[in-house]
């Protein structure tokens, strides 16, 4: 009715939010208060609230952390000014001498509101209090700052950047391998990168053998540049694959001593036979697929051992394409979002995955099936493909550079450069000594060296960091990590569509028995024979965990259990599959 309608109306004008255009506005509680009453907020001196609405002169409502609630006006005091507050970084730990100053640590970002003396009034998680002056660097500061260091990283023949590479620890590796590619991106220095650790790795190694086959920073960085441009790829070329072993109630168990009571060993032979027959004309029917960029990587592969290692032309693309992307897809699809997430492989179908592994990349390395005795029957596998791996491998290199075109990683804001460049700024911290004896080996006829100097000077001026922690697990790929960073995107234009090129693959072996195919028939994935191409569909990017065996290789902590792709876990598949050895694959306890 119209009395209760004006009663509505006069109680609404009664009410005066505090939103500005500038943001909501912020009290500082001056008096401790103990709420006896729901909806009616306990406080404390020197906690901030955020003031939501003023029904009348005594009770306003207020937020405080997650509560929102009723708060005494007499107990707070308006912030002049906090809006218009500039965001900053804290640079060292400060613990608080007394109620008066906020407790913060390197890393935390906090609002400062004004300055007296050598001190700053700041917010920060909702408590407000004072800070040193040379606690902090604003924002502002901090991204001239970190842009003098991007540019430096690749300044000076990348010296900063090549120096940094040789001293990060094998945890902290995906990571910074992940950084450089970014930061290169930002600046279209993308490929100069990936040419320029090709070109140091080549000159560091002294064996053929040893070509790329460590876990050096520049295999880290051509590992990762592959997963950010290649996933699509493994879902269409893996997943179809994948989907029909794990559906398949045929066995490929060929070691005697993990048979099962019902298998016959030389069926079993021939079935896994026919499953990487499949995989491997699959690969080498999906060339046209593969992104320009991934092929142009196997071609600066193969033209940087020309002179030194002119025999490593097919092995150094099968160090890459196959040990350190294919194979590891195949063993863990999970880890490269070819599975979608909740998705779990039988132990079966695990076993399966990791032979058909083992054989494409004893294929690729060019060396004898295996150490272990029950893959010696397969070893006819190798015999009929190898020529047929070589004519993969020069077509896989051989491009058009005159119509290539890269696309970019992915859209680099400010926050993402941000994020990037702090891990570096992290890492270059501490291990700051390893990196100036680096460069100062690369000018030992000068004693200044004005290029260490300014290093020097950038590094005093940023300050201590936070500590640097690894990731346990592999972020799904292409995600936009957020960040708290105020400014405007940095973005990279949109390059042209990659070019594409065809290849036929070789046919399945024709010279096999047919009483050996009739026996042993296995439906392909899209129904036809086993020498038929196959269908790819294309499913959307997803990610999951896996959990392995608690095995760990010499080199690394073998107190430390961690899923498979985990940096660490991962590390230790790669030289699982390089040196031929079992994969530790013990799915039965998982750790």
């Amino acid at each position: 009715n119209t009395s209760n309608l004006c009663e509505k109306i006069a109680s609404m004008s009664r009410i005066r939010t505090t939103t500005t255009k500038d943001g909501p506005e912020w009290c500082v509680v001056i008096k401790d208060y103990s709420s006896p009453k729901e909806g009616v907020l306990s406080l404390r001196v020197n906690q901030a609230v955020q003031i939501q609405s003023k029904p009348n002169s005594k009770w306003w409502t207020a937020q405080l952390g997650t509560q929102t609630g009723k708060i005494l006006s007499s107990h707070v005091r308006v912030i002049e000014n906090a809006q218009q507050g500039k965001i900053a970084k804290v640079v060292r730990d400060v613990k608080g001498k007394n109620s008066n100053f906020l407790s913060i640590k390197p890393g935390d970002l906090i609002t400062l509101v004004e300055k007296v003396d050598s001190n700053w009034f700041a917010l920060f998680d909702f408590q407000y209090g004072l800070v040193p002056n040379d606690a902090i660097v604003s924002l502002e500061l901090l991204h001239d700052l970190y842009t003098k260091l991007h540019e430096m990283l690749f300044q000076n023949d990348m010296q900063l950047l090549s120096s940094l590479s040789l001293v990060v620890p094998v945890t902290q590796a995906d990571l910074m391998s992940k950084a450089f590619l970014y930061l290169a991106e930002m600046k279209n220095l993308t490929i100069p990168l990936l040419c320029h650790v090709i070109e140091k790795e080549v000159e560091r190694t002294s064996t053929e053998g040893n070509l790329f086959r460590t876990n050096s920073m520049a295999s880290k960085i051509m590992s990762t540049y592959a997963r950010l441009t290649g996933y699509q790829y493994l879902l269409a070329t893996l997943k179809p694959l994948i989907k029909w072993i794990s559906a398949s109630s045929t066995s490929f168990e060929i070691d005697p001593s993990k048979l099962a009571p019902t298998d016959n060993l030389t069926e079993n032979q021939d079935n896994l036979r026919i499953a990487a027959d499949f995989f491997f004309n699959q690969i080498c029917n999906s060339l046209d697929d593969c992104p320009i960029a991934l092929r142009y990587l196997c071609h600066l592969l193969q033209k940087s051992v020309q002179e030194r290692f002119p025999e490593a032309r097919y092995s150094v693309i099968g160090g890459f394409f196959f040990l350190r992307f294919l194979c590891p897809a195949i063993v863990s699809p999970e880890g490269f979002g070819v599975l979608k997430e909740g998705e779990v492989l039988q132990k079966e179908t695990r076993r399966a995955l990791v032979l058909v592994s083992k054989i494409l990349q004893s294929l690729a390395n060019d060396k004898a099936i295996s150490k272990e005795d029950f893959m010696e029957p397969m070893q006819d596998f190798h015999i009929r493909n190898k020529k047929n791996i070589h004519i993969f491998f020069d077509n896989l290199a051989s491009i058009d550079l005159s119509q290539a075109s890269f696309p970019p990683l992915e859209e680099v804001s400010v926050n993402k450069f941000r994020e990037q460049i702090g891990i570096v700024h992290r890492q270059l911290v501490s291990s700051y000594k390893q990196v100036e004896a680096l460069l100062l080996e690369k000018d030992t006829d000068s004693l200044y060296n004005p290029y260490i100097e300014d290093m020097r000077m950038l590094l005093k001026q940023l300050g201590p960091t936070e500590e640097l922690k690894p990731k346990t697990a592999h972020p799904p790929l292409n995600k936009v990590t957020s960040s708290p960073m105020i400014g405007l995107k940095e973005r990279i234009p949109p390059l042209k569509s990659e070019s594409r090129s065809t290849f036929v693959s070789p046919s399945y072996d024709p010279n096999r028995s047919e009483s050996a195919r009739a026996k042993n028939t296995i439906p392909s994935p899209n129904g036809s024979n086993a020498s038929g191409s196959l269908n790819i569909s294309q499913p959307l990017l997803v990610y999951t965990s896996l959990k392995a065996s608690s095995r760990m290789s010499m080199s690394l902590d073998p107190s430390f259990v961690a899923p498979l792709n985990d940096p660490r876990r991962h590390a230790e598949f790669l030289e699982s599959l390089n040196n031929n050895n079992n994969l530790p694959t013990n799915r039965e306890s998982p750790s």
